[in-house]
């Protein structure tokens, strides 16, 4: 295969990116859960034990919205060029 350049140009690029977030209902995180029970042994077959785990509840009645957003602009452009078939590496202009 011959060596060829792959050049793309964006000239005044604008990227606007909005994001939401809707939490509801009930969330559990585990905070810390004990490996080994404490408790006793009766006999061969019979153990009895605790194990320790505290968790943290959260609530949400209503719902929460979270919502944020940003907005990116190229004034002199971008520029991608990718070296195809060839042991040059690719480069990004901004």
């Amino acid at each position: 295969m011959p060596e060829c350049q792959l050049k793309f140009q964006l000239d005044g690029l604008e990227l606007y990116m909005q994001l939401g977030i809707t939490l509801e209902g009930t969330y559990t995180i585990r905070i810390f859960k004990s490996h080994s029970p404490v408790g006793i042994s009766l006999g061969d077959n019979l153990e009895i034990g605790v194990f320790l785990t505290i968790d943290l509840i959260l609530s949400a009645d209503s719902g929460l919205d979270l919502e944020s957003g940003f907005h990116i602009k190229f004034n002199d452009g971008i520029a991608l060029e990718i070296a195809l078939f060839s042991k040059n590496v690719s480069s990004v202009t901004l």
